[in-house]
């Protein structure tokens, strides 16, 4: 698949494994990547909260990319 800004990806995956290498963290990491935004973004992530929700359930999640925003 595809997904834009691959360095983001790449960035936080190399700072969980820095985390891990260091002692880790006492959260529960949980990384999910799509690239349904590259084929007009219908099914992709919003189906993926529809039939997956317990991957969502945190106290915290982060985007590290988002679609453009339309003036």
């Amino acid at each position: 698949g595809s997904a834009d800004c691959k360095g983001n990806i790449a960035m936080h995956l190399e700072a969980i494994r820095l985390l891990d290498a260091a002692g880790g963290t006492r959260a529960n990491l949980k990384v999910v990547i799509e690239g349904s935004e590259e084929f007009g973004g219908r099914g992709g992530l919003e189906r993926l909260i529809e039939t997956s929700p317990e991957l969502f359930a945190a106290d915290v999640i982060l985007i590290a990319d988002s679609g453009n925003v339309a003036a």
